[in-house]
This record gives C-alpha cells, sequence and structure tokens, in this order.
C-alpha cells in the first residue's frame, strides 16, 4: 500500500535552502516541501509559490505547530540552537545545515 510522503519544512530561505535543500527535496519521491518560513513574508510566499509548498510563514512558533515530519534548519548559525530546540520540542526530526 502507498505510504503518505514526509511533510518537510524549511526554517530559513537563503542561498543554501534555494540552491540545495529545496531543489532536492522537490525531486524526491516520497517527499512534500509542507512549509516555509523566513522572516521575510515576500521572499517565503515567492519561494513557497516557486516549490509548490502548501503553507507559508514568519515565525517558528506557527511552522512547528504545523503537521510536519521534518525540519531543515537553515537558518543563520548564531540562530541554531532555539531554533532545533523549538523543532524537537515539538516533536520533529531536525537537519541543521
Amino acid at each position: 500500500p502507498p505510504t503518505a510522503p514526509l511533510r518537510f519544512g524549511v526554517l530559513g530561505l537563503g542561498a543554501i535552502a534555494q540552491t540545495a535543500h529545496l531543489p532536492v527535496l522537490s525531486k524526491m519521491r516520497g517527499v512534500q516541501i509542507a512549509a516555509l518560513c523566513d522572516n521575510d513574508a515576500a521572499k517565503a510566499r515567492g519561494i513557497a509559490q516557486r516549490f509548490g509548498a502548501a503553507h507559508w510563514c514568519t515565525d517558528i512558533d506557527e511552522l512547528v505547530e504545523l503537521d510536519l515530519d521534518a525540519l531543515i534548519v537553515c537558518s543563520p548559525n548564531h540562530a541554531h540552537e532555539v531554533h532545533v530546540l523549538s523543532a524537537l520540542k515539538a516533536g520533529l526530526h531536525v537537519l541543521a545545515e
């Protein structure tokens, strides 16, 4: 029987997210880019449209409340600790860039 896709979120939509993570995720079978988050709303909205993400936001608290399986943290290094801990507290699998 078919299984549901893994629902990924990406936090921080800078160069590494746009040139590495999102293009790869978009080509993987069994994966859905479910949500994107960046403090720049226009960037988040535009990249969500480009990669077919169902949801975008500007706040990590909103992001971790969504129905996600995993989060890729691409925020600036100094913010990784708080972002990773928030995602883990929400029960998500986490990849920190």
